[in-house]
Parts: structure tokens; C-alpha cells; sequence
């Protein structure tokens, strides 16, 4: 992990071990991923965006303490209680809000979205 991947988490590491897990799942999937620290958004890329990672501006009622939002893009909304929103950004491209707030919630479920959300960026 780099050092700007452990610096974008400072203010809530108590999510660094969700991070790293959803990165060696995502480097399992596709190992020539490039990651891109941004400001408000830790970004995957293969042919392009396909998920990011980000934490809440501010504390919103009725979620876990810590947590940290995957964002997937897919043709379909995702539904469940780990979504917390499914926006269509344009026709046939979903933008797929999960919260993650424990290290069990990298699962097969997630890595399979991932691998969908992959799978989409490429087409």
C-alpha cells in the first residue's frame, strides 16, 4: 500500500484494514488496476473508473461509526441493505453507493460486484 493510500485514511484508520482488503481483492481480479489518490476519492482504474473508494464527509444518522463507501458502476442499480443510494448517472450506467463497515463485509458478494463493475469498464 502506498503512503498516499495511508494518508487519504488518517482521519478514520480504523477502515485502513477494509481498504486493504477490498485492494487485494480488486488486485486478485485484476492485477494491473492502477490506483489514483485523489482529494475526496481513492479511484480504481482499468479502461477506466470502475470503483472508488471514499469516506462520508460527515456523520449521517443511523450508519455505523466507521465506515467507508465502495462506489461501483454498473448497467443496474444494486440492490440491498449494503447500498446505501443507486444513482443513474445516464442511461445504462449506475453509480452503486456500498458501505463497508467491517472486514466481513469483503465477501463474495462484494468481490463479485467488483468483478462485474470491472467487467462493465471494459466494455
Amino acid at each position: 500500500m502506498e503512503p498516499e493510500e495511508r494518508d487519504f485514511f488518517a482521519a478514520v484508520p480504523a477502515v485502513l484494514p477494509i481498504y486493504a482488503l477490498i485492494k487485494d481483492c480488486i488486485s486478485a481480479l485484476a492485477p494491473q488496476t492502477r490506483v489514483e489518490v485523489r482529494k475526496s476519492q481513492i479511484s480504481f482504474i482499468d479502461a477506466q473508473v470502475f470503483s472508488a473508494a471514499w469516506l462520508p464527509p460527515r456523520k449521517i444518522k443511523g450508519r455505523p461509526e466507521h465506515y467507508l463507501v465502495l462506489t461501483l458502476w454498473l448497467a443496474h442499480p444494486l440492490q440491498g441493505a449494503r447500498i446505501a443510494e443507486a444513482t443513474q448517472i445516464r442511461p445504462g450506467r449506475w453509480a452503486n453507493h456500498v458501505i463497508i463497515s467491517d472486514i466481513e463485509e469483503v465477501d463474495e458478494d462484494l468481490s463479485g460486484w467488483l468483478a462485474e463493475a470491472l467487467n462493465f469498464s471494459r466494455h
